[in-house]
C-alpha cells in the first residue's frame, strides 16, 4: 500500500487477524522515524505491542482482533501513517537518524560480539599461577649463576599462557594484545635476549590478573542482590538476577564512537607502521606501531561494560533495575522526563517532590495532557535537542517507542526489554533518582577510563615512533592503565555497604556455561 504522491511510499507486507507487518522504503526507515510512527499507531485504543524492527526497516503490530476486524485495523494503520510522514516532512525532525546502535555495533569490523555479564571475560582468568611462574622467571634471569636451561625453562613457562590465549585469538581470526605480546617476546628473545622478553611476559600476566580479577569481583558482586542462605529467593529476585546477567553491557553510542575511532586508526597505522619499517629494517617498529590500537579496542572491553556492569548492580541494590548499558546511558542523558497524564492525577504530590530532586539534577518535568498529541510532543522535544524518559504505568503499554528511556513505575510488572529500560518496582518515584546518580556515576566512569587508555595508547605511540624505550616500556604503559581504571571501575559498587553471599550460589539462579542471550 503506498503513500499519496510526494510522500515516502511503505506497504503493509503482511496481515493476518491480530497481527500486521509494515515496512518502509530506505528513505522513511530512519530509527527515530520508525519510533515515531511506532509512536503514533500506539494511540490506537485496540492495540497490543509494537516491536522496531530497525533492520528489516518495519514495525510489528499486534492489535486485539476482536476489537477490530482486520480490514478496519489497517485502514487505520495506513490513515495514521499517511499523516506522521507528511508531520514528519514538515517538520523536517527525525529524518535523518543514527541506526539502531546494537545493529552498528555488530556492524563494526572487529567488533564481533555484543558483551553480556556472563560472556564479559571470555576466558577463565589466569589467576596468580602465570604471575608467580613469571616473576620466577625474571628472577632467574637476573641470576647469573643460574643455569641456562632452568631459566630458558621458567621462561617458557611463563610465556605459555600468553601464547595459548593468543592461539585462541587466531581461532576468531582477530588481532589481540596476546598476539603482539607473543611475537614481542619472541622476538626481544632474538634481539635483546631472555631478560627483556621475560619482563614482557611478567607485564603481561600482570595486566591479565587485574583485568581478569576486576572482570570476576563485578561479576561475582551480583550475589550481592541475592538473599541471606536462610531466606528464599523469589521469583521477583530470581528475574532480576537473570535481567542483569543477560543484560547487553556493549550497546552505548559511547563505545560505539570508541571503536569507531580506533577502526579509523586503522589504515594510518598499517601505514606508517611499514613506513617505518621500510626506513629503519626494524621489524620491531611494526610491533610497537600495531599495539597501541590493539590495546585501546581491548581495553575498552574493561573500561565501559564494567562501570555499567556494576551500575546495574547497585541500582538493584537500591531497589530499581536497569536493564541494559543504553538504558544507563540514555538515563544519564535524560534532560526531560515525560509524565503519562494517569501517574499525574494519581500520584501529584509524589511527583512535585521528585520534580524539585530533578530540577536540581538539571532535568526538567513535563506533564503529557489528553489534549496534546504525545506524537507531536516528541517530534517538538526532539527538534530541540532533548534526550527524552517517559514516566509511566503497566496501564500505559504499549509503552511510548520513540524516547529514549521508558521507566515503568509498577511494583510487579512483567520485567522484560521490550517494557522498559528501568523498572522502579517496590523503589517507587525516589528510585528514579537513586538511578539516575548510579547511572550518571558510570558514564562517567567509561568516559574518564576511555580517556586513559586513550592517553596511554597515544603515549606508547609516541614512543614507537621516538624508539626511545625498551621492548617491555609499552606493556608497563598498559599495566599501568589497566591498574589505574581497574581501581576506579568497581566505584559504583562502594557507596553500597556490601552484602557477604557466597557467589556459588548464583549458579543456581544462572546455571553455569548457560549461553548469553536477550531476555527479551
Amino acid at each position: 500500500m503506498n503513500s499519496p504522491e510526494g510522500v515516502t511510499r511503505f506497504r503493509i507486507v503482511s496481515a493476518i487477524p491480530g497481527r500486521i507487518r509494515v515496512r518502509f522504503e530506505p528513505e522513511a526507515n530512519a530509527r527515530a522515524r520508525l519510533d515515531l510512527y511506532a509512536a503514533r499507531i500506539g494511540e490506537i485504543e485496540a492495540i497490543g505491542k509494537i516491536r522496531v524492527v530497525a533492520d528489516a526497516g518495519s514495525l510489528v503490530i499486534a492489535y486485539e482482533r476482536q476489537a477490530l476486524s482486520l480490514s478496519a485495523f489497517t485502514k487505520q494503520v495506513n490513515a495514521i501513517l499517511q499523516e506522521a510522514i507528511l508531520d514528519a516532512e514538515a517538520q523536517g525532525a527525525l529524518v535523518v537518524s543514527q541506526p539502531d546502535i546494537g545493529t552498528r555495533l555488530r556492524s563494526l569490523p572487529g567488533q564481533t560480539e555484543v558483551l553480556h555479564a556472563m560472556n564479559l571475560a571470555n576466558d577463565r582468568p589466569a589467576g596468580f599461577k602465570p604471575l608467580v611462574i613469571s616473576t620466577v622467571a625474571v628472577a632467574a634471569a637476573l641470576t647469573e649463576a643460574a643455569p641456562f636451561l632452568i631459566v630458558a625453562g621458567f621462561f617458557a613457562l611463563a610465556a605459555l599462557p600468553v601464547a595459548r590465549r593468543a592461539a585462541k585469538d587466531s581461532e576468531r581470526k582477530q588481532l589481540s594484545v596476546d598476539q603482539i605480546d607473543i611475537l614481542n617476546i619472541a622476538l626481544t628473545v632474538v634481539q635483546a635476549g631472555i631478560l627483556p622478553a621475560a619482563v614482557i611476559a611478567w607485564l603481561s600476566s600482570a595486566a591479565e590478573l587485574i583485568r581478569g580479577k576486576t572482570v570476576g569481583y563485578s561479576r561475582q558482586s551480583i550475589s550481592r542482590l541475592l538473599p541471606a542462605a536462610e531466606e528464599e529467593l523469589t521469583p521477583r529476585m530470581r528475574r532480576a538476577i537473570e535481567q542483569i546477567y543477560l543484560a547487553e553491557l556493549s550497546n552505548t553510542r559511547l563505545q560505539d564512537n570508541a571503536m569507531r575511532a580506533g577502526h579509523l586508526t586503522m589504515v594510518p597505522l598499517a601505514v606508517l607502521a611499514l613506513g617505518t619499517f621500510a626506513a629503519t629494517g626494524n621489524p620491531s617498529v611494526l610491533i610497537n606501531i600495531a599495539r597501541p590500537r590493539t590495546d585501546y579496542q581491548e581495553a575498552l572491553q574493561l573500561g565501559i561494560p564494567v562501570p555499567i556492569l556494576n551500575a546495574l548492580t547497585a541500582t538493584r541494590e537500591d531497589g530499581p533495575l536497569l536493564t541494559s548499558a543504553a538504558a544507563v546511558e540514555g538515563l544519564a542523558r535524560m534532560d526531560v522526563l515525560l509524565v503519562q497524564p494517569g501517574i499525574a492525577r494519581q500520584q501529584l504530590q509524589a511527583l512535585e517532590e521528585l520534580q524539585e530532586a530533578l530540577q536540581q539534577r538539571g532535568i526538567r518535568m513535563h506533564y503529557l495532557s489528553a489534549k496534546e498529541t504525545t506524537a507531536e510532543t516528541l517530534i517538538r522535544l526532539k527538534a530541540e535537542g532533548h534526550t527524552l524518559g517517559l514516566l509511566g504505568e503497566k496501564s500505559d503499554l504499549p509503552f511510548i517507542q520513540g524516547v529514549d528511556v521508558r521507566v515503568l513505575l509498577d511494583r510487579d510488572p512483567e520485567m522484560n526489554i521490550e517494557t522498559a529500560d528501568l523498572f522502579l518496582l517496590e523503589s517507587g518515584m525516589p528510585g528514579l533518582l537513586r538511578a539516575w546518580d548510579n547511572a550518571s556515576e558510570a558514564m562517567r566512569l567509561t568516559k574518564t577510563n576511555t580517556g586513559v587508555f586513550a592517553a596511554a595508547s597515544l603515549t606508547n605511540l609516541t614512543i614507537a615512533l621516538a624508539s626511545v624505550a625498551p621492548p617491555w616500556f609499552a606493556n608497563l604503559i598498559n599495566m599501568i592503565a589497566m591498574a589505574t581504571v581497574g581501581s576506579v571501575t568497581v566505584r559504583p559498587l562502594s557507596n553500597a555497604p556490601a552484602k557477604r553471599r557466597d557467589p556459588r550460589r548464583l549458579q543456581k539462579v544462572i546455571p553455569a556455561g548457560k549461553p548469553a542471550q536477550n531476555p527479551s
